[in-house]
């Protein structure tokens, strides 16, 4: 997850590319169930943790 935009919310990105904008943790989650993600833990060579840049982790908006 990238640093915190000044609007709210953290990008989400899988594979180098932007899915998403997550506002919360429970976002997140649901992100995690999408299709794309799904496709990225079926790959042996790919974690499927969240990575957490920017900021404090669990943290969406700017300070």
């Amino acid at each position: 997850m990238h640093q915190p935009l000044k609007a709210g919310g953290r990008p989400v990105v899988v594979r180098s590319e932007i899915v998403g904008l997550a506002h919360s943790d429970h976002e997140v989650v649901e992100f995690r169930a999408a299709p794309v993600w799904r496709s990225v833990r079926t790959s042996s060579t790919i974690r499927c943790g969240v990575e957490w840049k920017g900021g404090r982790a669990h943290e969406y908006e700017t300070a």
